[in-house]
Formats: structure tokens, sequence, C-alpha cells
């Protein structure tokens, strides 16, 4: 299940936590990766930060039963084996769900 409300990637929390990263939709044809959704939005964010370095890590706001959830999503990834070096890493994170998405 992606969408999570209590799961904590392992990971130091950082000291304060900055303003959010919104993505503009995948751009077409490139592959992206779905981290997963979360409720607290420092986790999400903190998480983006895990991710800096591999493509283009951000957050996207969705409603989920009027509950507001922060997706994290890495777009901008130019190809299958890029797409699964992302899923792995968030796998190291013991972030389990991370679906690598396809254009």
């Amino acid at each position: 299940m992606l969408f999570r409300s209590d799961a904590q990637p392992n990971m130091q929390a950082s000291q304060a936590a900055p303003k959010p990263s919104y993505n503009p939709p995948a751009v077409a044809g490139t592959y992206q990766v779905v981290v997963g959704a979360f409720a607290n939005l420092a986790t999400a964010q903190n998480l983006v930060q895990q991710l800096a370095g591999f493509g283009q890590p951000g957050l996207v706001p969705i409603d989920r039963n009027g509950q507001t959830l922060y997706r994290v999503v890495v777009t901008g990834l130019a190809n299958e084996t890029q797409a699964a070096m992302v899923q792995q890493r968030a796998i190291s994170l013991g972030l389990t769900d991370a679906r690598l998405v396809r254009p």
C-alpha cells in the first residue's frame, strides 16, 4: 500500500522542515518513481531531501477522503535503469512500496 499515515523512512530528521517543493507533472516520455504518500509533511520533505541527486524528487499533494497526503515522486528519469536505481534507493530507506512508472 502506497499511502501511509504513520510510516517513517529510515533516515535522520532534519533540523528545520523546509517548505514543500511541488513538482510539475512528469514530462511525457520520461520514467518516474512513486515512492509513497505520507500524511506528515515533514516526513515527505525529509524523504525528498534523501532522494536529492536522483532525478527530480518532489511532492504532489493529493486528497484522500478529505485528508491531504503528500506523494513523493521522482521525475525526469531518462531510462528504466535510472528509474530502477531510484526505486532501489527508496527500498533501501525502508520504503518497499516504491513503484517504477514507465512512460
